[in-house]
């Protein structure tokens, strides 16, 4: 899997929590595949082949990631055989990304200084945030 968290508390009901990056996963297979890629922090910034890529990031399913937890929580609370029990997993923070790349900087610089010039340009924190901070003002006043 990766580098992976799982918490494991002392109380019923035992409620586990596991986290995962799906980037640091994908890097795994792509080393055990013999693909060479380049990672800047948590971005694929070169893959040396993007279709195998995308059909080892597309076997990544729920029920490959059911199997693994399963195992991970029969190993890691022992109590379950006690209650006669098995987990139901659910998903309480997803983060999907889409991830663009380009075969040159000439391509590229143009598009992200755009990009980049909207966001800062079409995002206000007083805008945005204005629906919060009402939400706060009258909280703070009874």
């Amino acid at each position: 899997m990766g580098l992976v968290y799982l918490r494991v508390p002392t109380w019923c009901p035992f409620r586990l929590q596991f986290y995962c990056n799906g980037h640091r996963w994908l890097a795994r297979q792509l080393t055990v595949a013999g693909i060479d890629y380049t990672l800047a922090d948590n971005a694929f910034v070169r893959i040396d082949d993007w279709a195998r890529a995308q059909d080892l990031a597309d076997r990544l399913s729920p029920d490959v990631l059911h199997r693994i937890l399963d195992r991970y929580a029969t190993t890691c609370c022992p109590v379950l055989d006690v209650f006669g029990q098995t987990y139901h997993w659910s998903l309480m923070q997803v983060e999907c990304s889409t991830d663009l790349a380009f075969r040159s900087e000439a391509i590229m610089k143009p598009l992200y200084e755009a990009i980049s010039r909207e966001a800062i340009l079409s995002v206000t924190p007083i805008r945005d945030a204005g629906p919060m901070l009402t939400s706060l003002d009258w909280v703070f006043s009874r």
